[in-house]
């Protein structure tokens, strides 16, 4: 009877520990939603499609997740010619994005892995001729925190 018991307790504590799932860990990253801070970083820029690749993290370096209700691209390109009235240079922009800054969202931002998003502009921006230098607006922002506004010149 006890090695009846025995084997039976045995066989409950293998069967237990080989069925231990990764499910019960958590996953990684931080919800934007929840982060006091936002960190953004540009890491790539395709100017035939106008994909744009960035990472988002929090102070200490945990990867962002769940950003796709909220953010702004906006691509400016600036032209040599000047507006007298202002003493400005000409410039064209298209503008992107979802949730506050463009109510009817427009592209997609696609998370690649935790903190790593991909954005694909539903319309591939045309250019005029006189366009020189393009530029790139960006702003992404949860409930508690955002990115700071960042330019960068493509």
């Amino acid at each position: 009877m006890y090695k009846q018991l025995a084997t039976a307790v045995g066989l409950a504590l293998l069967v237990s520990a080989c069925s231990s799932s990764s499910d019960d860990d958590p996953a990684p990253g931080l919800p934007i939603d929840q982060a006091d801070s936002v960190v953004l970083e540009v890491t790539g820029f395709d100017a035939s499609s106008h994909e744009v690749t960035f990472t988002l993290a929090d102070d200490s370096g945990e990867p962002l997740t769940g950003a796709g209700d909220n953010y702004l691209l906006a691509f400016l390109g600036f032209s040599d010619q000047v507006i007298s009235a202002y003493n400005m240079g000409w410039h064209h922009s298209e503008q992107f994005g979802c949730g506050e800054f463009v109510p009817q969202c427009l592209g997609e931002l696609v998370s690649e892995e935790p903190g790593q998003y991909r954005f694909v502009p539903d319309v591939t921006p045309e250019w005029d001729e006189s366009i020189n230098q393009l530029k790139l607006m960006i702003h992404v922002a949860g409930e508690r925190a955002a990115s700071d506004w960042q330019t960068i010149t493509l």
